[in-house]
C-alpha cells in the first residue's frame, strides 16, 4: 500500500514544527560539558575494567600448561562461531 501523496507533506510540516519549538528552548552549556565529561568519565572506568580483566584472563592461562590449552581452545571456539549457530558448524 503506497503512502497517499499529501501524508508524506503532512508528517514534514510536523517533525519541522515540533523540531522548530524544540529548538527555542535555551542550551545550558555547563549541563552539556557536565554530560560529556560523565559520559568520558566512564569509557575510561571502562577501558580500565577491560584491561584488568583481560590481565586477570592471561594470568590465569599463563598459570600451567592446562590452563593455557584450556584458554586457546576457548579462543579459538569463540572467535571460529562468531554469528554462526552452532548447529550449522558442528
Amino acid at each position: 500500500m503506497r503512502p497517499r501523496p499529501l501524508l508524506i507533506p503532512a508528517i514534514s510540516l510536523f517533525l519541522s514544527a515540533s523540531l522548530l519549538a524544540q529548538s527555542n528552548q535555551p542550551v545550558d552549556p555547563q549541563a552539556m560539558l557536565q554530560a560529556l565529561q560523565d559520559i568520558k568519565q566512564k569509557q575510561s572506568d571502562s577501558a580500565k575494567s577491560q584491561l584488568v580483566n583481560t590481565i586477570r584472563d592471561f594470568s590465569g592461562a599463563a598459570a600451567s600448561d592446562g590452563a593455557a590449552l584450556d584458554f586457546y581452545i576457548q579462543a579459538v571456539d569463540t572467535t571460529e562461531f562468531v554469528g554462526r549457530p552452532r548447529e550449522v558448524t558442528s
